[in-house]
């Protein structure tokens, strides 16, 4: 299944936030299959699509990050399969 995460840095928390990402990197554990990962040009935040069957995979990543950043995951879907659906559902 593929995911959307949206993580904006904590204002408090900006200097650290650099500082682990720049020491560790922001690699996702084991489970976890990054297609892409994109910083918003003003640093506050970005976004992380990823493919996962793991649930506490996603909840171990969060929990590594969540003390600096506002984090948000959301299922998603590609436009094929919510034509699908929608048709299904419209009657159509």
């Amino acid at each position: 299944m593929k995911f959307v995460t949206t993580w904006c840095t904590r204002p408090e928390a900006a200097k650290s936030a650099t500082e682990r990402f720049l020491e560790k990197g922001a690699n996702p554990p084991e489970g976890i299959q990054t297609i892409g990962r994109w910083h918003y040009a003003d640093g506050s935040g970005g976004i992380h699509v990823f493919e996962c069957d793991n649930a506490q995979a996603i909840r171990d990543f969060a929990q590594e990050w969540g003390d600096l950043l506002e984090i948000h995951t959301r299922p998603v879907v590609e436009d094929a399969e919510a034509e699908a659906a929608m048709a299904k559902h419209s009657g159509k």
